[in-house]
């Protein structure tokens, strides 16, 4: 069956303006703000963005992001395209935010947004649910990580009983139990070719946004390291912004749409742009295995593996010219703190000797808990900057256990991928997930964001990819 419409860029034209009308609320609720100008005139360049993307044509066929091969050839609404990227993108800060403030329960018009998107996105799952059952009048079969991921969320939930916060640690269990749902329904009704092509665009979205915010105001997005490095930070519109330009690199190198080869390499250039200018470690470690799987696997495209053999031509010419030392010392931040992880690994130390020391089991509330003993360790640390401590911490070694097992049952569908199969889809969502699981170590959590949505919807993803390569491989044999 052949599909001849095309998918418009009016959705995220849309959704350009919607973000834009947010920041502008935002900016009307806290005009004393000193870089409320700034954001304002970011806010309206992003919404002249989304005006000129209106008149361009099809950026690819349908047939290439749905999963026609599988049964699920129906596209995704306009509705349904636009929730899907503003519950990638965070939604997006658009201020800075004490991080305290979330504990005290503070509340402003960029909270009250983003608890309409999120009872929203909480709304479509559970119409999906009721449409299964409805015309199906069948029981529903979740994957094996979704299994996994309900009960980690039980776990998280108990820890409410303990927070200093509990109605924050059980509206980020919503959250998660959100994104859970949104991306199992997503895959299931759609596809995996969609979502990834769905995932490409949010995180181009969110880059765009934090080009046009560092043009506009650099002193707003850029910070003055200590030694005397510029690094891009635009937590405003995303955090690890570098950690997302290296998601949207390994996408469109990967599955990357028929795209003008004018704005291909814009898009690329943008994408390099800024992980260079937010000398993020995390991110270069997310390519550098992008291009080793490239190596040794037997993907589809070419264009990942010649990058990848240009980089190893390129290091022996590098060192014999003495510019690599140079190049790394320009690229990574602070080589001195590699050692300590800029202080992670004592304020990882002092978390779980809490933890285990106070509530080993069940934890001392999720996602509030790093926000009270985090700065007690150091006041610059508002966070567990680590996923898996953060879980520790949140949910105890109950819900660490459930969380090392689901990565294990990812990892184990990834590597089963890479192995029987050459499809490029199922190739970036490998690397996707590699990437998520070394941004996780020592970056953002799962719940939010879109390293965390990304975590979510590959959770689905692999699955449905692995079940359908199993079922297409006695055909193909045939």
């Amino acid at each position: 069956m052949q599909f001849s419409r095309q998918l418009s860029v009016f959705p995220l034209a849309l959704l350009l303006w919607a973000l834009t009308g947010a920041g502008l609320a935002a900016l009307f609720a806290s005009a004393g703000s000193p870089n409320s100008l700034g954001l304002l005139a970011a806010g309206l360049a992003v919404g002249l963005i989304g005006l000129t993307m209106l008149p361009w044509k099809t950026v690819a066929p349908i047939e290439e992001y749905t999963d026609a091969s599988s049964g699920s050839a129906e596209v995704p609404s306009l509705a349904c395209t636009v929730l899907f990227l503003l519950i990638l993108t965070g939604p997006p800060r658009l201020r800075f935010r004490d991080p305290m403030a979330s504990i005290r329960g503070d509340i402003d018009a960029v909270v009250v947004f983003h608890m309409v998107v999120w009872v929203l996105g909480g709304a479509w799952a559970l119409y999906e649910l009721w449409r299964y059952r409805s015309w199906l009048h069948a029981p529903m079969r979740l994957w094996l990580p979704q299994k996994l991921g309900i009960l980690l969320l039980l776990c998280l939930g108990l820890s409410a009983f303990v927070s200093q916060a509990p109605l924050l640690t059980l509206f980020k269990v919503y959250q998660m139990g959100v994104m859970l749902l949104l991306g199992f329904f997503f895959v299931r009704r759609y596809g995996p070719q969609a979502c990834l092509q769905r995932l490409f665009w949010g995180y181009t979205v969110l880059l765009i946004g934090a080009g046009i915010l560092a043009l506009c105001t650099p002193d707003v997005a850029f910070e003055v390291m200590q030694s005397g490095k510029l690094r891009l930070r635009v937590d405003q519109i995303t955090l690890g912004v570098g950690q997302v330009a290296a998601f949207a690199i390994i996408l469109l190198l990967t599955i990357a749409p028929q795209l003008p080869r004018m704005l291909y390499l814009f898009l690329l250039t943008l994408d390099v742009a800024i992980l260079v200018a937010s000398l993020t470690r995390s991110a270069y470690l997310c390519l550098f295995a992008f291009l080793a799987l490239a190596l040794v696997t037997r993907a589809q495209g070419a264009a990942p593996r010649r990058l990848a053999y240009l980089s190893l031509a390129a290091i022996p010419l590098l060192l014999v010219t003495g510019l690599l030392p140079r190049i790394i010392l320009s690229l990574v931040r602070e080589p001195e703190t590699l050692g300590t992880l800029t202080g992670r690994i004592g304020l990882w130390a002092y978390l779980a000797d809490v933890t285990l020391r106070e509530s080993p089991w069940i934890g001392l509330g999720y996602y509030s808990a790093s926000r009270v003993y985090g700065p007690q360790y150091h006041p610059s640390f508002g966070t567990a900057h680590s996923a898996f401590v953060e879980v520790l911490v949140g949910g105890g070694l109950l819900s660490l256990g459930l969380f090392a097992l689901l990565w294990s049952v990812l990892l184990l569908f990834a590597t089963s991928l890479l192995l029987r199969t050459t499809d490029r889809h199922a190739f970036a969502a490998c690397c996707l997930l590699v990437s998520v699981f070394v941004v996780s170590q020592v970056g953002e959590g799962i719940d939010s964001g879109p390293a965390g949505f990304t975590f979510w919807s590959l959770a689905a993803i692999l699955p449905r990819l692995h079940s359908r390569r199993l079922f297409d491989r006695p055909r193909n044999r045939a």
